[in-house]
């Protein structure tokens, strides 16, 4: 839940709360708030962004006025979701060709190995073999030496273990 306040207004016409995750460069808007207009008297405000995925967040408000000016202001630090559980996303895009990315969450720090595996079963390459710290990790596989195909990523971490399907594309 995000709060702010405004001490007066001049021409609010809304607030549009905008949000970016670690790894992406760029804001997308995730919801507005209507201004007051023209006011001297303080305003409270607050937004709650739900169903979030495990990582890092920053937020940002812009605020518009009714002239269609705009002002940029920071509203949060970074703020770290921490996961619940262990879990290996499905890699993205998927198909790929040449690369992909793999998503994984880890709810306390766990020695991760993250392997891959061609359609026979056979260890191609392993992307990731390091104790790692809590929170949302990524590692690109690239398959531009290998044949077009099913493969598989396989992620041990502790006691957990899970796997998903890729397929590449030439």
């Amino acid at each position: 839940t995000l709060n702010w306040q405004t001490a007066t207004e001049q021409n609010n016409k809304e607030f549009i709360i905008e949000r970016t995750r670690t790894g992406s460069p760029e804001y997308i808007s995730i919801g507005s708030i209507a201004g007051r207009g023209t006011t001297i008297e303080p305003g409270s405000y607050s937004f709650t962004d739900n169903n979030l995925l495990p990582g890092i967040y920053q937020y940002r408000l812009v605020q518009k006025d009714f002239d269609g000016s705009s002002s940029v202001y920071p509203l949060a630090e970074t703020i770290e979701i921490t996961p619940l559980e262990f879990a290996l996303l499905q890699n993205y895009p998927n198909p790929f060709n040449p690369s992909t990315v793999l998503t994984f969450t880890l709810p306390q720090s766990s020695h991760v190995r993250l392997d891959i595996y061609d359609i026979t079963g056979r260890k191609t390459q392993t992307l990731v073999n390091e104790q790692l710290q809590p929170g949302t990790h990524t590692a690109e596989f690239n398959a531009a030496a290998f044949s077009s195909g099913i493969y598989i990523a396989k992620i041990t971490a502790g006691s957990y273990s899970q796997t998903i399907k890729m397929t590449y594309l030439k």
